[in-house]
């Protein structure tokens, strides 16, 4: 399927749904990024979305034409995809029919209790990291607490 310009890109009655754990809890899992994110979204925007339809769900965009839409490269794109396969949010098969052709199906994102149950190391890597800031920011307030105490004027005597 090449993008035919000519039609309506973007329907008023449309919308790809994004729940809130692809930006907030997916991009600590190595590899995923907000990018990443994006390129989920811009499938979803895509899929087949007539039920009854033999692709109904999927998408069957060549890489050129997303590269063209995106802007990302077909590396990116690849990759991106790699990872998407990678944490069961994306499905990508090899159509029967067109060579070199390959067919992406969307999948639904993990609820945050399965998140946190199958990726339960990487959350507390995550913590320990968001410790570790607080940590430096802490250290910092008190760097710069003891520069202010060094520039006050002493207090004169009466």
């Amino acid at each position: 399927m090449t993008i035919d310009v000519t039609k309506p890109l973007a329907h008023d009655d449309g919308f790809a749904r994004m729940p809130n754990i692809l930006f907030r809890m997916y991009p600590i899992l190595d590899g995923f990024t907000l990018e990443t994110v994006g390129l989920y979204g811009y499938l979803l925007s895509w899929r087949q979305n007539k039920s009854g339809h033999a692709m109904y769900g999927k998408v069957w965009l060549n890489q050129s034409d997303i590269t063209a839409q995106t802007g990302l490269s077909a590396y990116k794109i690849r990759a991106h995809i790699s990872v998407l396969e990678k944490y069961g949010l994306l499905k990508a098969t090899k159509s029967r029919k067109v060579a070199n052709k390959r067919i992406y199906e969307p999948l639904e994102p993990l609820t945050e209790a399965e998140f946190r149950a199958i990726y339960a190391e990487e959350m507390s890597a995550f913590q320990d990291r968001m410790d570790a800031a607080d940590r430096e920011i802490e250290e910092a307030r008190d760097r710069l607490q003891l520069k202010q105490a060094e520039f006050e004027p002493e207090p004169k005597a009466s």
